[in-house]
C-alpha cells in the first residue's frame, strides 16, 4: 500500500488525481491499497466512519477527525487512525509518498502503530504513473488550456489607470466561473511604478490603484475537471480615455501583441500536451521574449 497526506489545496495533485476532488485545507490523509478502495481521512468533526458523498471517487471509506497540523493537542492522532486501517489489512510494505508533505507525528505514528513495517518512498513511481493520461484527462487539459487562454485575453482590457488591483482580480475570477472552472488557485495581480518586476497578490494585499507607466504583473491558476495549469505574464500597461487618440492606439496595438504572445504561449503548451508525452510533475516552458516573461507551469495531476 501507499500513504500520502497534505495539508495544501494547492501541493493536492495526489488526491486530487485519485478521488477528482480537492484536499481539505487542514488536512487530507490517503492510504492507498494495490487493489480496492482508498480510506480518506479528512479534517472534520469526529466521525468514524463517515458518508460518503457522491463527489468522491475511488473511496472506500472516509473518516473524519479533529486533526490540524499547528494544534499539539491532536498530534498523533491520524498516525494511530492510519496505523489502525494498515494493520487491518494486514500491510507491511507502505509507500510514502511526497514524504515532505506528511507531517512528523502522522510517519512516527505508523512507524510505531504497525510493528515490522517497512516505509519506502514510492513518490518516483507515482509521478511516472500518474503521467499517463486517459482521453478524458486529456480532453479536461485541452479544455483547461482553453479556459486561460480566454481568461488571459480579457487582461491588457482591464488593466487601465485608476483601476484597483482587486477589481482586475474580481473581474478574473467573474469571469472565470463562467467558463466553468470548478477550482480557482492563485488569481492574483499586483503592480508597481516604473514598469518593472514586480510582486503580485490575492486579495485583500491587492489593493494599489493602477497609474501611468506602472508594471502590472497577472497570474491566473485554475481547473476544469482534474485538469489544472498557471499562466504568469507580466507588461507594462496604462492609457486612459484621456490620452490622444495617437496614444490610445499605440496602447491598443501594444495589448494586442500581448494577448497575441499569451495566445502563443497556450499554443506551445497544447503541442506540448498531446497523447504519447508524458507531462513531467514541473514542464516549464520559458518564451525568449524580453520584457515579456511567461512561465506555464504543469501539474501531473492534470
Amino acid at each position: 500500500c501507499c500513504i500520502a497526506q497534505t495539508q495544501s489545496t494547492i501541493f493536492d495533485s495526489i488526491t486530487r488525481y485519485l478521488t477528482d476532488s480537492a484536499a481539505n485545507p487542514y488536512s487530507t490523509t490517503l492510504l492507498i491499497p494495490a487493489q480496492g478502495g482508498l480510506v480518506l481521512i479528512n479534517h472534520g468533526v469526529e466521525m468514524d466512519p463517515a458518508p460518503i458523498p457522491p463527489t468522491l471517487r475511488n473511496v472506500e471509506k472516509l473518516i473524519r477527525k479533529p486533526y490540524c497540523q499547528p494544534f499539539g493537542c491532536t498530534d498523533g492522532m491520524i498516525g494511530a487512525v492510519l496505523s489502525r486501517e494498515i494493520r487491518s489489512r494486514g500491510f507491511r510494505r507502505i509507500g510514502v509518498i511526497l514524504r515532505q508533505l506528511m507531517s512528523a507525528d502522522t510517519l512516527e505514528g505508523v512507524r510505531e502503530g504497525v510493528p515490522g513495517c517497512e516505509l519506502v518512498d514510492f513518490t518516483a513511481e507515482f509521478s511516472r504513473i500518474k503521467a499517463v493520461k486517459s482521453p478524458e484527462e486529456w480532453a479536461l487539459i485541452d479544455r483547461c488550456l482553453r479556459a486561460h487562454e480566454q481568461l488571459m485575453a480579457m487582461v491588457p482590457a482591464l488593466l487601465r489607470p485608476g483601476r484597483m488591483e482587486y477589481e482586475v482580480l474580481a473581474d478574473l475570477e467573474h469571469a472565470s466561473r463562467y467558463l466553468c472552472c470548478d477550482w480557482l488557485g492563485n488569481v492574483a495581480v499586483g503592480s508597481a511604478p516604473g514598469g518593472g518586476g514586480v510582486p503580485f497578490h490575492q486579495n485583500p494585499a491587492a489593493n494599489r490603484r493602477i497609474e501611468r507607466g506602472d508594471g502590472v504583473t497577472v497570474m491566473i491558476t485554475s481547473a476544469c475537471g482534474t485538469a489544472s495549469s498557471s499562466l504568469l505574464l507580466a507588461s507594462r500597461v496604462t492609457p486612459d480615455a484621456s490620452m490622444p487618440n495617437s496614444s490610445a492606439r499605440r496602447f491598443g496595438s501594444a495589448s494586442m501583441k500581448r494577448s497575441a504572445f499569451c495566445g502563443s504561449s497556450i499554443s506551445a503548451t497544447s503541442i506540448f500536451l498531446r497523447p504519447g508525452k508524458s507531462v513531467s510533475m514541473a514542464a516549464i516552458w520559458k518564451a525568449p521574449c524580453p520584457g515579456r516573461p511567461c512561465t506555464i507551469w504543469l501539474n501531473a495531476a492534470s
